[in-house]
């Protein structure tokens, strides 16, 4: 089983939805344990440019648009980190 990584990217300073989308990412992060990490950037960083993000927030999980522009729903993020550590 690999580690999965969520990424999010916000405004800075960051909006409600940025700071949101970063506090439930960390939630579901922490039920899987040391399998998931999340990493915040703002949408103008390098690491954004990769990805090329328009509209924060964007979340990714394991280099894929996951989300963009709105809070992630909580049972659709649980799924996708589930999906990438192989359990569907």
């Amino acid at each position: 089983m690999g580690k999965v990584r969520i990424e999010v990217f916000g405004s800075a300073p960051p909006c409600a939805k940025c700071r949101a989308s970063v506090k439930l990412s960390e939630e579901v992060a922490r039920e899987f344990g040391d399998a998931v990490e999340v990493k915040e950037y703002t949408a103008f960083s390098k690491e954004a440019d990769k990805y090329n993000i328009m509209m924060p927030p964007t979340v990714i999980v394991n280099g894929k648009v996951f989300v963009t522009g709105k809070v992630p729903d909580r049972d659709e993020l649980i799924n996708a980190v589930k999906r990438e550590l192989g359990g569907e």
